[in-house]
């Protein structure tokens, strides 16, 4: 389930409005998430809510073509569109692996 506050995300997907590979996207990682128990919020990237600390000008700027984007809070990695859950799997391995 996306995180309602209570925890800090791990993990955010970019993504905006009417973006229908983001509803993929979201569809296709919502029941991973919840498998490995991670934490992880929606970031709309023409509008960040205020908790996020993003600016809504530099994430469309900097990922306005790329969304879908599964972006990790602890570590400088993220994975574009298109992903499988195969892809997801390796980029979570990665963004937990202390040896990269």
């Amino acid at each position: 389930m996306a995180n309602e506050g209570n925890k800090v995300s791990q993990f955010y997907l970019f993504h905006t409005l009417g973006c229908h590979l983001c509803d993929e996207a979201e569809a296709m990682l919502l029941p991973m998430f919840e498998h490995f128990d991670l934490t992880w919020a929606k970031v709309d990237i023409a509008e960040p809510t205020p908790n996020t600390g993003f600016d809504a000008e530099a994430l469309v700027a900097q990922w306005g073509l790329k969304i879908p984007v599964l972006y990790c809070t602890f570590k400088p990695v993220h994975l574009q569109w298109p992903f499988t859950e195969k892809d997801v799997l390796k980029f979570w391995e990665n963004a937990f692996n202390e040896d990269n």
